[in-house]
């Protein structure tokens, strides 16, 4: 007898979705993700991206949650950070202001933006940091700043990716 011949096979089981992994990073994918990227990828997120009735872009769910950091965060620590990344004093951030009139707007909806979503925080536990704003100001700032992500602005971004890298390298350490 011989080499025993290899035997192959030319379609091999597909992964079941626990094993699928990205075909860039190899990282595993969440069994939401219908995409063979992970959300690293820009496909994965065009792919995400809807628009609503009044035309909005929206994120989906499953791509929001690969988005949010797991990090623990604690609320005083996000406005610490907004405020050294931002060259912002505390009380320039946490003051209230009119949003056309104010140049610490943007920064201030960032701060509540990263309160509300890597912090989980409801409108009733931020208002009282900021000074007593309304629920609905604080829904419109986190939605405005949700807008600003998805049409790219850069300075937005930059900013809100240099405040997470902050508090996720600190929790590495």
């Amino acid at each position: 007898m011989g080499k025993q011949e290899e035997w192959f096979d030319p379609d091999p089981p597909a992964p079941s979705k626990k094993d699928r992994r990205c075909v860039t990073c190899e990282s595993p994918l969440s069994m939401y993700n219908k995409s063979n990227r992970c959300f690293r990828h820009p496909s994965v997120l065009r792919e995400s991206l809807s628009r609503s009735a009044g035309g909005r872009l929206r994120l989906s769910k499953a791509a929001a949650a690969m988005v949010t950091p797991v990090v623990a965060i604690q609320p005083d620590r996000i406005i610490e950070l907004v405020c050294e990344v931002c060259s912002i004093s505390r009380a320039q951030l946490l003051r209230r202001g009119r949003v056309g009139s104010d140049p610490d707007a943007v920064k201030r909806q960032v701060a509540i933006y990263l309160l509300r979503k890597d912090a989980r925080l409801k409108g009733c536990e931020i208002a009282p940091l900021f000074d007593g704003k309304s629920s609905t100001s604080l829904f419109q700032a986190t939605r405005r700043i949700d807008e600003l992500i998805s049409m790219g602005a850069p300075e937005i971004c930059h900013t809100i990716n240099r405040v997470r890298s902050l508090y996720v390298s600190a929790s590495d350490s």
